[in-house]
């Protein structure tokens, strides 16, 4: 059965997942590398034209192979991923939100990653709180906003006064983008007409409190033959006046990574337990990264849970892999040997 690998998306994520497909091609022989434009375009791509793809993280990449025909329902362009194992380099959007996984189920692909069911909750950031929060994990004070509402500005000054630092992310979206920390020396104004100028992609919010903390994540594996494995905690530090926006995130401005992060014992137990009590209260498949606040006081927050998250050469998930000594290789391997048990009970 050929081993595949589809990147690329109609989601603000697309560069990156150009990014990932990038650092695993040149770590694994792929029999087929395919391209998903933003048009739901798929195209059978060679793998030079990949590799040689600059500056992924601030253009986008343009497909150079053959168009194979569109990701949709009954349309023959699904026919390229039947019978083979389908590794998901994508992320946000629908490749994440549980569409993409819905469309692959329904034609009994083989893929990795969590199914659908699983995809919707975990990329719905209030759902995924309350789900984890039920189980006995702690979340953050917050609230669903909705830019419809006629005060919702009006909702956020309340907030904010309430809580004096108070953090404003989109419900259903990647992990860095339209994300907003305000305080008191924030110029509101500002922050309103972006969230505006953003309604076009991000109708509802997730206002919560800032909790003041360590910035966590931890990967979570789910490996052939029932075995789940945690990884180590990895530290983000970010600088004064600075935030984990996409450009910290991905061009490295004012943010520092550590892996595994300064912890003792105990603390990197109850960071994992966090990281496995959310992966399987979602019931999440394949790998996921939980991202969390530890306190001042030890306590850790849940924050929220990544289903398909980053694999380029300088994402977590290659960082915790390397610092337990797990080849990117056996990674991809057990990934899709998993895919293939997707479907064993049908």
């Amino acid at each position: 059965m050929k081993k595949i690998i589809l990147f690329g998306g109609e989601s603000e994520e697309r560069l990156v997942s150009v990014a990932s497909a990038q650092n695993l091609i040149r770590r694994y022989s792929f029999d087929e590398i395919f391209f998903l434009s933003s048009k739901n375009e798929i195209w059978l791509e060679k793998k030079e034209s990949v590799v040689n793809h600059q500056n992924p993280f601030e253009f986008a990449y343009k497909p150079q192979g053959e168009l194979k025909g569109l990701l949709y329902q009954g349309d023959p362009g699904l026919n390229q991923f039947k019978n083979k194992k389908v590794f998901l380099a994508l992320h946000g959007g629908n490749a994440e939100n549980g569409d993409l996984q819905s469309l692959l189920e329904s034609n009994t692909i083989y893929f990795t990653g969590s199914g659908s069911q699983a995809s919707q909750m975990a990329f719905d950031k209030l759902k995924a709180k309350e789900i984890v929060k039920k189980q006995g994990g702690r979340v953050a004070a917050g609230f669903t906003l909705s830019l419809e509402s006629k005060d919702w500005q009006h909702q956020i000054k309340i907030f904010l006064f309430q809580y004096k630092k108070i953090v404003i992310k989109p419900r259903e979206s990647g992990s860095s983008f339209g994300l907003h920390f305000i305080d008191a020396q924030t110029h509101l104004d500002q922050v309103f007409e972006k969230l505006e100028k953003d309604s076009k992609f991000f109708k509802d919010y997730l206002v919560e409190e800032f909790i003041k903390g360590r910035e966590l994540t931890v990967g979570c594996l789910d490996l052939p033959k029932g075995v789940t494995q945690l990884l180590s905690p990895s530290e983000v530090l970010v600088e004064h006046n600075r935030q984990f926006d996409y450009a910290g995130k991905y061009l490295g401005q004012g943010v520092r990574e550590i892996t595994p992060a300064h912890l003792n014992e105990n603390q990197v137990r109850q960071a994992q337990k966090l990281a496995e009590l959310a992966h399987k209260s979602l019931g999440c498949t394949g790998c996921t990264r939980t991202d969390m606040i530890m306190t001042e006081q030890n306590e850790f927050v849940f924050i929220e849970i990544n289903t398909l998250p980053g694999l380029t050469s300088a994402s977590f998930i290659p960082q915790q892999l390397a610092d337990k000594s797990i080849q990117l290789e056996s990674f991809i391997n057990d990934q899709l040997e998993l895919a293939l048990c997707r479907y064993k009970n049908l």
